[in-house]
Order: C-alpha cells, then structure tokens, then sequence
C-alpha cells in the first residue's frame, strides 16, 4: 500500500463512526456522560428553543455502564492463569513468562475489548531478548484483514500521540506505525499528511534484525462482530441519568 493510501483511510478512520463509538466507550467508563451537557429549554417567543437559566439542572451519572465493564471483566478474566504439564521445566519456564504481570495485561485488554469491540497485544522482545507484551486500545489501531472473516491480518497501523522533547520544550506529535512482514515503518502525522521518520525490524537481538512471520498485532475480540458494549447500553444509561436528574429536578422545582 503506497503513502497516499495509507493517508486516506487513516483520515477516514480517524474521524468515523466507528471509532468514536470507541472514544464513547471510554468517555462513559469514566464518567463523562451526555448528561453533563445537558441544558434545560423552553420554546421562546419565535417558537425555537432556548436555554434557560433560571431552572434546577441536575447532571447526576449513575455509571452503571463501568459497573457492567468491571462485571464482565472480573467474570471472564478474575481467575488467575493456571499452567499445567507433564514436563515440569517446561511448565516452570512458562509460568516465568505467564507471570501475574502477565494476567494483569490479559484484565486490562479484556476490559479494553468489552470498551471497544476488540483490542490489540503486540508481542516483542527487549533489548535483554525477552520476550514482552504490549496492549493497544481499539481507537489506536487500523487494521487491514486479509479475509471477510477477520482472521488474519494483511496489515495494521498505530495512530497515537507521542510527547517529543525539541527546541527546548516539550511537545506533543501524533505517530503513525504500519506493522507488516517487513517491520515497523514510522511516520509523524501532520494534517493528513505522513511524514517519514524511519523503518525498523520488528525486533533486534545481538544487533541482529528479526522479523515476525505474521503481523505482531494479535486481536482479542469482545464478540465475533467486534461490536462494543456501549452499543447495547448506552440508550439505558442516558435513560437513568437522565430520570434521576429529572427527579432532582422536580424536587427542587417543588
């Protein structure tokens, strides 16, 4: 894929539905719901809608939608990972590896998942040679699937935000990284332009260049639809923010 292609569907993607369905997902996690915004409104003298400031306007979040998220997440993946072998050195070298950092990772990325329909591990090794995870959240990464089905990936980019030290201050770049069998190309994301930076293997041990024989973006999917939770209760928790802020009130209309 050439760099003007990369261009339009990263600014395609970055501004779609779907991806500020992702944003959603966050925002309501932590609290930032619709109701905040709410404004009360009566019809005025030319029958349109205006704001009025003189009347109670309660903004009370009943975050029952975090509540689900932590449900789920603790359900699915609460139990600590067991690892079990006839070969106890092989089970002792992979309980090293599958440690209880490891199991916190797994909790993050199925809390992220059950947030935005999917999200993204990507294996790599450091510069020690061991080998690492890292996760990536839905709103984060682009994929390009080989299949209908969405099992394998062709490609994948990384769009985020990186604090870069230059000229003396502090400032704050968004980078783009497509993974594929070749490495990692970087580009820095000016407007809707992409700007070369560098390309690198995938992973470097003994000064030696590696590549992965598949792209090293692993996706953990909420469902086979990659269809976030927000979708199915977000109608329901406006619904309760906006009945209990409506019952304030009225009570202090009283």
């Amino acid at each position: 894929m050439d760099r003007r292609q990369l261009e339009y569907y990263i600014g395609q993607w970055l501004n779609s539905p779907r991806r500020k369905e992702i944003l959603t997902g966050r925002r309501y996690y932590n609290g930032f719901h619709d109701i905040l915004d709410r404004k009360r409104q009566a019809i005025g003298q030319e029958g349109k809608l205006v704001d009025v400031e003189n009347l109670p306007n309660a903004h009370i979040v009943d975050n029952q939608y975090k509540k689900l998220v932590d449900q789920k997440t603790n359900y699915a993946l609460g139990k600590p990972i067991t690892i079990a072998g006839d070969n106890e050195k092989y089970v002792k070298e992979l309980e090293k590896l599958f440690d209880k950092n490891f199991h916190r990772k797994i909790r993050v990325l199925g809390k992220l998942a059950i947030e935005g329909g999917i999200a993204w591990m990507h294996p790599y090794y450091n510069s020690e040679g061991e080998l690492r995870f890292k996760i990536f959240p839905a709103d984060e990464v682009l994929p390009f699937w080989k299949d209908s089905e969405h099992t394998e990936l062709e490609s994948a980019v990384r769009v985020y935000n990186q604090a870069i030290f230059e000229n003396g201050t502090e400032t704050l770049k968004v980078v783009a990284e497509v993974y594929d069998l070749n490495g990692v190309t970087r580009y820095f994301l000016k407007g809707s332009s992409l700007v070369p930076i560098d390309q690198q293997p995938n992973f470097t041990i003994d000064d030696k260049p590696y590549n992965w024989k598949r792209v090293p973006i692993i996706p953990f999917k909420y469902n086979s639809d990659e269809l976030p939770l927000i979708r199915r209760v977000k109608s329901l928790q406006d619904s309760l923010n906006e009945v209990m802020s409506d019952f304030q009130n009225n009570m202090q209309e009283d």
